[in-house]
């Protein structure tokens, strides 16, 4: 099963092919009702060791379950990218998060999971991205995009602006509501549709010309 989420990566295009790393962008649902996580990356991250993950309330930061997604969460962190996140976020070296299928929360493709962590100090908030679908003997992917929604969230725990303290990662809060990209029709479909219309045509003319 943790195999097949590989398949179903798919680049967002929102990190262009001169800007290496990782793009994030967190901002209201169309509703207004949820918060929006937008995350893409060209470049495969660092693994780091496996960990149980909890799952974190959005509206305080607590914990609301303990290890639902299982044990040994394969996750990566970058580190020291500005204020994004809100001192509810405060996490403390713990290891929790908003994560696929607990709480509301849901991600596309499935198994992604993002902890926010405010530092109470100088050195930065860190971003952390888990799965809960790749096996931890599996490689990163080294492009990728999904983004997750949070219900009953606002950004009354985050920081508008954007963010780059870390080169390896872009991070941008804004209050601009989400909208979902609906593909262009391909020129194939296009042709398709111009050429039953031209039939449509051409049947409609011979049948006046006969009448």
């Amino acid at each position: 099963m943790k195999h097949f989420l590989l398949a179903g990566l798919v680049s967002l295009g929102l990190v262009s092919s001169a800007q290496a790393g990782f793009m994030v962008t967190i901002q209201p649902s169309s509703d207004l009702n949820d918060i929006v996580w937008t995350v893409s990356w060209d470049s495969a991250p660092a693994d780091s060791f496996p960990l149980t993950w909890d799952a974190m309330d959005p509206a305080t930061g607590s914990t609301i379950a303990t290890a639902p997604w299982g044990s040994d969460n394969k996750w990566t962190i970058l580190d020291n990218v500005g204020d994004p996140f809100g001192a509810a976020y405060a996490n403390a070296g713990n290891a929790v998060g908003f994560g696929d299928g607990v709480g509301g929360v849901v991600s596309s493709p499935g198994g992604w999971g993002v902890g926010p962590d405010h530092d109470v100090g100088s050195a930065g908030d860190d971003f952390i991205m888990f799965n809960t679908q790749l096996n931890n003997a599996d490689p990163w992917p080294s492009t990728g995009s999904f983004v997750l929604t949070v219900p009953g969230a606002n950004l009354s725990n985050y920081n508008i602006g954007t963010y780059t303290n870390n080169p390896e990662i872009t991070i941008v809060v804004t209050d601009t509501p989400f909208s979902a990209v609906v593909p262009e029709p391909s020129t194939f479909a296009l042709l398709g549709i111009g050429g039953i219309a031209l039939v449509g045509y051409g049947w409609r003319r011979n049948r006046q010309q006969a009448a």
